[in-house]
């Protein structure tokens, strides 16, 4: 497997696509900003007279009950899970009415102003919730107005999904949005392979050096499977042709969580796939199973995981990794929660072909707040591949055969994903 060349400049010094984009869209949010407070003079012309929720056919509905018609648009976020609701040239009236309290997913409300002349409606939700329906009816009698908005149920990747496509059609909608850009003038991916025709993979092997990972019933360190196996990985990727790879440690050496994002960051990479094998106090445990990013952990094994795999700078003498700055945190989270949803899709394929191949964990995709998957513009997963700490799927772990059926899911994964994002840039 040969390597690729990586920039020497490191990512700080890549001052193209993607963050002279983000830099781009902060100052257009700047002038947005600038034109709502120009417009503060503006009078609402519609005034919202109160809001219901209730059970409507299996779904949640919100009713809003106005005196006039109103534009509006919807937006999902995600981490805590909400329904942002803004509506230009509305505001609330005097006599108001609020929905009597929590409803199902619906854990409460929030009414303010998105900017002057304008409200936003925030609704926090209890567990992940999609938009099945939103629409305008015919007014009552020509004068009463309402928007109706139909909440249902998903799984998370669902809603990751549901959040970017939101967060595309905003974007979408905003002056001076170049064909190139996602949510917030990010440049998208457009589904084509980068120049050279081959989708660039990074692949890292967890853990090296000082940092010898999980340890198994029969002294088995993780460092070395996930090498051994991130080489197979690589190896399956390259022999289709299709993809050029490069791993963020070729031998057992240490590697800082934030270099190996850096690493990935440098290769523009179209994908970032971290291995390791886990270890667990019950010799019992087995499976594989694979992670994305959240700040919220899906169950305590994934907080408790991320937690452990988080403190592996602490080996070398290094701090924590601390989260960006304030003025560039805002940037990146512009990236991240694009990129959020295409880690999930990725997540979603490679959880189905890891169930065909190996014994998996159940629920086999799982999520909580990893540090090397927090890069903002690059699709990442953790996979686990088992457990070091079960002595017969530690002999297993160490079995190339083994290795050879996990590059073969991890492979088709990949294939899905990629012709997955070139049929949606198609559309």
């Amino acid at each position: 497997m040969k390597p690729r060349r990586l920039s020497r400049r490191g990512p700080d010094a890549r001052a193209g696509a993607r963050f002279a984009a983000l830099r781009a869209a902060a100052f257009a949010a700047v002038l947005a900003a600038a034109g709502a407070v120009a417009a503060a003079g503006a009078a609402a012309e519609t005034l919202v007279q109160g809001v219901r929720i209730g059970p409507h056919d299996g779904k949640t509905r919100l009713i809003l009950e106005m005196d006039g018609p109103a534009p509006f648009s919807i937006l999902l976020l995600a981490d805590p899970y909400r329904v942002a609701l803004d509506l230009p040239e509305t505001g609330f009236a005097a006599g108001f009415r609020r929905p009597a309290g929590p409803l199902g997913g619906v854990a409460g409300c929030r009414f303010d102003s998105a900017a002057p002349g304008a409200a936003r409606i925030t609704v926090d939700l209890a567990r992940p919730m999609i938009v099945a329906a939103a629409f305008r009816p015919e007014p009552r009698g020509g004068t009463e107005h309402r928007l109706i908005v139909d909440l249902e149920e998903a799984d998370r990747p669902t809603f990751l999904a549901a959040s970017a496509e939101s967060m595309r059609e905003r974007a979408a909608a905003r002056p001076g949005r170049g064909p190139d850009n996602g949510p917030d003038g990010v440049p998208e991916d457009d589904g084509a392979p980068k120049p050279g025709g081959k989708r660039i993979v990074v692949v890292d092997p967890g853990h090296g050096g000082v940092d010898p990972g999980a340890v198994g019933a029969g002294a088995t360190q993780e460092k070395w499977v996930a090498l051994a196996a991130a080489r197979v990985v690589g190896e399956a990727l390259e022999a289709t042709g299709r993809y050029e790879v490069a791993l963020t440690r070729k031998r057992d050496v240490f590697v800082s969580l934030r270099r190996r994002v850096a690493i990935a960051r440098a290769a523009e990479a179209d994908l970032f796939l971290s291995i390791h094998a886990d270890a667990a106090p019950a010799g019992e445990a087995r499976g594989a199973s694979v992670y994305t990013l959240s700040e919220t952990a899906s169950d305590e094994e994934a907080a408790r995981l991320a937690e452990r795999e988080n403190r592996a700078d602490s080996f070398a003498g290094l701090g924590a990794v601390q989260g960006d700055d304030a003025a560039t945190g805002i940037l990146i989270d512009l990236a991240r929660r694009e990129t959020m949803g295409r880690s999930a899709r990725f997540a979603g394929f490679l959880a189905e072909e890891l169930r065909a191949a190996v014994p998996t964990r159940r629920p086999a995709h799982r999520f909580a707040g990893f540090a090397v998957l927090k890069a903002p513009d690059v699709p990442s997963a953790l996979l686990e591949i088992g457990y070091l700490s079960n002595r017969e799927e530690e002999d297993r772990l160490r079995r190339r055969g083994f290795h050879e059926k996990l590059a073969a899911a991890v492979r088709r994964a990949a294939d899905r994903f990629f012709e997955a994002t070139r049929r949606t840039a198609a559309r």
